[in-house]
């Protein structure tokens, strides 16, 4: 970011801080003529465990993006933001993918996916690989998040996939976190999000 990009936030000050956790448009503040924002993708849910004993892998974690715009008063812009994905259910290995969480500001669209959703686990002592991440684009910095955990008969981390930047302190964009037991629904991923710093 070149210093230009920044007149007026370091003499102005934030005005104020939004957080947006609905699809829809939005406006900017009165006074407002510049926005920082971060954006996550909603994260994967992790598989269905089918028999006793078995794990399944933990979900990927949405993708982030950190994005800076002038803004225009009184104009609304559209948001999007992902939902997590489901937990994988009875007959269904896989957990849901994260929807994607987006900001359009002109001729612009910064985007975060969803986490993917992870495979199931046998019995068997074969290794299950976590839910995939999800990745950012557009903005002035964006992030994958991480994979789920893996998850076999004798390794046994099916952790939820943490977010990309921007939601780490709010818990939003985490994947569902694996389960064990026999026929036991995956756990669903936590839901993206969009973070406005308004100058």
């Amino acid at each position: 970011v070149d210093g230009s990009q920044l007149t007026g936030i370091l003499a102005g000050g934030i005005k104020n801080v939004r957080l947006i956790k609905v699809s829809g448009s939005v406006t900017p503040s009165a006074g407002v003529t510049k926005w920082l924002a971060f954006g996550v993708g909603g994260g994967g849910g992790s598989g269905h465990a089918f028999a006793l004993g078995a794990l399944s892998s933990g979900g990927g974690g949405g993708g982030g993006f950190i994005a800076f715009s002038a803004v225009n008063a009184g104009s609304s812009y559209s948001v999007s933001i992902g939902s997590g994905g489901r937990g994988g259910a009875s007959g269904s290995s896989q957990g849901g993918t994260g929807g994607t969480t987006s900001l359009v500001i002109g001729g612009t669209t910064f985007t975060a996916t969803g986490g993917g959703g992870s495979s199931y686990n046998s019995v068997a002592a074969n290794i299950r690989p976590g839910g995939s991440p999800g990745a950012g684009t557009g903005g002035l910095l964006n992030a994958s998040g991480e994979p789920g955990g893996l998850a076999s008969y004798a390794i046994q981390d099916s952790s939820p996939g943490n977010p990309g930047i921007g939601a780490f302190a709010l818990g939003y964009g985490y994947g569902g976190a694996g389960v064990e037991g026999a026929n036991s629904n995956g756990n669903g991923g936590s839901q993206g999000c969009l973070l406005i710093l308004e100058f």
